[in-house]
C-alpha cells in the first residue's frame, strides 16, 4: 500500500514537471503570442511625423514648379534706399524668405521644387552667369530665365517687392506676359494666375484684393512655361511693408500662393476668380 502511495508522487510529480518544461518552452518561442498588426499595441516602425505625412497626406504629383526669388546677392531690390523695411531689411531679404516658405509648401503638396537659387552662389548658378552680369548684380533675369527653361518646369513663380512713390499705394499684384487676361476666354496661363489671386483672397479676406497685369518682364516673357511674377506688396507702404517682415504674414503668403497652384493644377469645381486691371509698372 505504501509502495503504492510512493509510485503515486512519483507520477504527479513528474506530470507536474513536464507540464512546467512545456510553458518556458512557448514562451520562449514566442509560438503562442503575435503582436496586432495595427492599432493599439503595435510598436511601430522608426520613422518621422513629416515623412509620415508627407507620403501618406500628398505622394508625388509629377508637377514640377521653378521658384524664383527675385534679385538677390549683389541686387537688394527694388529701393535699395528709402523703403519702410526697416535698416537690416531689403527687398531681397523678403523674396528669398518667402520663396523658401514657399518651396516647403509645395513640397508638402506633393510638387517638386527647383529654385533659381537659394541666396547662395553655386557651380550651377555660376554657369549661367555672363562676365558682365559677375560684375554688376550677378545672375540677372535674362540668365534666370535660361536656367528655368533648362529645368523644364511645368510652371514658373518669380517673387518679388514692389515700391511706388504715393506711401498709400499697397497691395498684391500678379503679372502675366498674356494679352487672353482682358478678354472672355483667358489662356490657361492667365487661369493659373487668376487661381493664385483667388486664393489669397480667401487667406486674406480683409486686405485689398489682388490684381492681375500683363506686362512685358523676363521672367514670363522670355520663360518656355506658363509663369507668373507676384509683386508681393509694396516696400514703400509702411502698412504692406511690417505683412512683408512678418514671419507669420510670409508664412500665410506662401500657403496661399501654393494652394492657387494646386487648385489650379488638381481643381476642385470651384471656379477661380480675380480683379483684373491696369497697374503700376512694377520697379524691378
Amino acid at each position: 500500500m505504501k509502495t503504492n502511495k510512493f509510485i503515486s508522487v512519483i507520477l504527479i510529480f513528474l506530470l507536474l514537471f513536464s507540464l512546467t518544461l512545456v510553458s518556458c518552452s512557448s514562451k520562449k518561442s514566442g509560438s503562442s503570442f503575435s503582436p496586432p498588426s495595427n492599432g493599439a499595441g503595435r510598436i511601430a516602425e522608426e520613422s518621422t511625423a513629416d515623412e509620415t505625412e508627407s507620403t501618406e497626406k500628398h505622394p508625388d504629383n509629377g508637377k514640377v514648379i521653378c521658384v524664383d526669388p527675385g534679385h538677390g546677392f549683389r541686387d537688394a531690390g527694388s529701393g535699395a534706399e528709402g523703403h519702410e523695411l526697416g535698416p537690416d531689411t531689403n527687398e531681397a531679404d523678403v523674396n528669398l524668405d518667402v520663396a523658401k516658405l514657399l518651396r516647403d509648401e509645395l513640397v508638402r503638396l506633393g510638387y517638386k521644387v527647383i529654385m533659381t537659387h537659394e541666396g547662395e552662389i553655386t557651380p550651377e548658378i555660376s554657369k549661367y552667369v555672363s562676365d558682365e552680369s559677375y560684375q554688376t548684380y550677378y545672375f540677372d533675369p535674362e540668365e534666370r530665365v535660361d536656367f528655368i527653361n533648362s529645368k523644364n518646369p511645368d510652371y514658373s513663380i518669380s517673387l518679388h517687392c514692389n515700391m511706388y512713390d504715393d506711401p498709400i499705394v499697397r497691395g498684391t499684384k500678379l503679372y502675366v506676359f498674356d494679352q487672353s487676361i482682358y478678354t472672355e476666354t483667358p489662356s490657361e496661363n492667365v487661369k493659373a494666375s487668376m487661381s493664385i489671386a483667388e486664393s489669397l483672397k480667401h487667406v486674406f479676406p480683409d486686405a485689398k484684393e489682388p490684381t492681375i497685369d500683363t506686362q512685358s518682364l523676363a521672367l514670363v516673357r522670355d520663360i518656355a512655361c506658363s509663369g507668373v511674377l507676384i509683386e508681393m506688396g509694396f516696400i514703400s507702404s509702411p502698412e504692406d511693408a511690417a505683412d512683408l517682415i512678418n514671419p507669420e504674414w510670409q508664412k500665410k503668403f506662401a500657403q496661399g500662393v501654393a494652394q492657387g497652384i494646386d487648385d489650379y493644377f488638381f481643381p476642385s469645381g470651384s471656379d477661380a476668380s480675380a480683379t483684373a486691371g491696369p497697374a503700376d509698372e512694377p520697379q524691378n
